[in-house]
């Protein structure tokens, strides 16, 4: 899942989310339902026939993470998965996220939301391109360790 979505601009949200299905060799009409589903799941479906230029940001976002999905990744990456989207739809957004877990995947996200990095089973703390410190924060508390770090 990229920042900036880079969602192709001459096609729509759905034709976006079809492609790498298509490029894995999949059926047309299992990569158009699994599409759907996904586009379904993240609350953008009935935006499925816009192009990008028609969506805002956070609904580029969701297409795009959407899209990172079609292909049931095993390691799924995420940098500022929520960056572009208000607290409601991050929240959402992270729990479908999340649900991948129960299939077995890897979940990596980069963030500086706090809140963000409170819902992980591990934090990996970088400061200047190098681990500082690995934290569980369901035992760990996040907002001090920060602090310190900053200081």
């Amino acid at each position: 899942i990229f920042k900036d979505f880079l969602l192709l601009p001459e096609y729509t949200a759905h034709e976006n989310c079809m492609i790498p299905g298509l490029f894995a060799g999949s059926k047309t009409t299992i990569v158009k339902q699994r599409v759907n589903e996904l586009l379904q799941a993240v609350e953008i479906y009935e935006y499925k026939d816009h192009l990008p230029s028609e969506l805002s940001g956070g609904q580029q976002q969701r297409v795009s993470i959407a899209r990172s999905q079609v292909n049931q990744p095993s390691i799924l990456f995420a940098d500022e998965p929520t960056g572009s989207l208000d607290h409601e739809t991050g929240v959402k957004i992270m729990e479908h996220i999340e649900k991948s877990r129960e299939y077995g995947v890897t979940i990596v996200v980069v963030t500086h939301d706090l809140e963000m990095a409170k819902r992980a089973e591990k934090v990996l703390i970088m400061l200047d391109g190098k681990i500082r410190q690995v934290v569980d924060p369901k035992k760990e508390d996040l907002e001090t360790i920060f602090k310190t770090l900053k200081e």
